[in-house]
């Protein structure tokens, strides 16, 4: 009946949540996919809390939670179901079916980047291999779990701490154990279930040591708090504990009735592990009573359970789920790594790029220097040409000024030979004109061409004593120049006065 009611609910969902006809309506459907998404994660709630009271309507629960998921592609609610799923075939003693659920949550979660999902799933994972006998693999998973946990909230889990002293227990490490458990009842968030927990694991360690009295006080504050919540399974534990300690102290009749009430509360629960062992200890207290024909009687049902729970293929399966899953992490390391390699490897590209970037600009830098070193040298020669034909040109001046200076002397001698002179003298300056105006022109062409030199320079990128040097040699070629010039207006000037005189 339950179950025809829970599709009749996923029919209404999804019809309501698949109507697309206008725009409004289109904002209608998104709000109905949120709702089954809301509907979803409660599913999912209360199928984990009724696997400890009611196995059957946590697996239906669960059952629709996974359907409707699916159908509306909701990978979170997914995730849960397949975390629930695991947990209800945990407490049924199917540790293949819960294993496999398990790993597949963990790969949604971490798709999801949901570290809270991998917090739990973590934990879940590592109370299945301590349930199983591989407590070491179980203790890897809890330590990741509370490391996450600090990473995430920066604190420690209560249930975490607790579930790390039930391995070290286990391994008989009780003064660890303890630690542990203690760790967990001084955390400030504890719930009343994790207080149960960390007061069973307590009660275990206590009867190890043989502290009975302790181990029956510890285990009768685990009983209270789990029947206070209503822990169908926790309940048949805390039973079958304290039936193991009276056992102990020959108080069989005691025992005997604790052994009772943990079957009859396993049997509600379908606690298959919780059964064996009740069925075990039970067949060691008869034998303790001398009751050998129970005694055997419920040694057979304890053989029974565990080669229907702990068979080979069971562990084959079990092995070949978990090397899938190291096979699945390894395989993502690998692409992981692969992808940092490539972004080294782009980041080394990009450095040599830059590297030969910087070399191609420091070589044309080069070149640009050397090539104003080589028009500084050029400049430097034209220069020393001109201060040589300078000097060439006030040599000449100077004779000139000598030549001057005899015409002078000779013009107070007698008027004969001035003539005859003046006819040479005319002559010879003509001459000197000629020559002078020849090398005052020769001369200009030089100068104008340190002077464009001069002005490519001063366009070239230059150092502040390199530009103040090309300035400071710019004045002085164009003063030269203007020198020239003036040179040759004068001697165009005399030649014309001497052509007029002759006229």
């Amino acid at each position: 009946m339950r179950k025809s009611i829970y599709h009749f609910f996923i029919g209404i969902l999804l019809n309501s949540g698949c109507v697309e006809m206008s725009q409004a309506q289109d904002t209608v459907a998104y709000s109905s996919t949120d709702s089954i998404k809301k509907s979803i994660d409660a599913l999912n709630d209360q199928a984990y809390s009724l696997y400890y009271t009611n196995v059957e309507v946590a697996k239906d629960d669960v059952k629709v939670a996974f359907e409707l998921s699916q159908k509306i592609n909701y990978d979170r609610g997914l995730a849960n179901a397949y975390n629930v799923t695991g947990t209800i075939a945990w407490s049924q003693s199917d540790y293949t079916e819960s294993l496999k659920n398990y790993f597949k949550a963990l790969e949604l979660f971490k798709k999801l980047k949901d570290k809270t999902g991998v917090l739990v799933t973590y934990n879940n994972i590592a109370e299945l291999y301590k349930k199983i006998g591989e407590g070491d693999k179980g203790l890897q998973y809890l330590f990741m779990a509370q490391e996450l946990n600090i990473e995430e909230y920066g604190e420690k889990r209560a249930l975490i701490s607790v579930n790390i002293g039930e391995v070290f227990e286990a391994k008989s490490d009780y003064d660890s154990a303890t630690f542990y458990f203690m760790e967990g009842l001084n955390n400030s968030s504890i719930t009343e279930r994790e207080k149960a927990y960390a007061y069973n694991g307590l009660a275990n360690v206590a009867n190890a040591t043989r502290e009975y009295e302790s181990a029956i006080y510890f285990n009768e504050r685990a009983l209270a708090i789990r029947k206070e919540i209503n822990e169908i399974r926790s309940i048949s534990n805390s039973y079958n504990k304290l039936g193991n300690i009276h056992t102990r102290l020959e108080h069989y009749d005691l025992a005997e009735q604790y052994y009772d009430s943990a079957l009859t509360y396993s049997h509600i629960s379908g606690a298959r592990d919780l059964r064996m062992e009740i069925y075990d200890n039970r067949s060691k207290l008869f034998k303790g009573k001398n009751d050998f024909e129970k005694a055997l009687e419920d040694y057979t049902a304890y053989a029974l359970l565990k080669d229907s729970i702990f068979s080979e293929q069971k562990s084959r399966q079990i092995a070949s789920i978990q090397n899938s899953h190291q096979t699945e992490l390894l395989k993502q390391e690998n692409e992981n790594a692969l992808l940092e390699l490539k972004q080294r490897n782009a980041i080394i590209t990009i450095i040599v790029i830059l590297l030969l970037a910087v070399v191609a600009i420091a070589y044309i830098m080069y070149k640009q220097r050397l090539a104003q070193k080589n028009v500084i040298n050029l400049l430097k020669e034209k220069n020393d040409q001109i201060q040589l034909q300078s000097e060439e040109l006030h040599a000449q001046s100077e004779k000139m000024k000598y030549l001057n200076q005899n015409l002078e002397n000779l013009n107070g001698t007698l008027e004969e030979k001035i003539r005859e002179r003046t006819s040479l003298l005319k002559e010879q300056n003509k001459v000197l004109a000629e020559y002078a105006y020849i090398n005052a022109h020769e001369l200009r062409a030089p100068v104008a061409t340190v002077l464009g030199l001069v002005n490519l320079l001063k366009n070239c990128e230059l150092r502040e004593d390199e530009e103040k040097i090309v300035n400071f040699l710019h004045d002085a070629t164009t003063h030269l120049d203007d020198v020239i010039k003036d040179i040759k207006e004068k001697l165009e000037r005399r030649d014309y006065d001497l052509f007029d005189h002759d006229l």
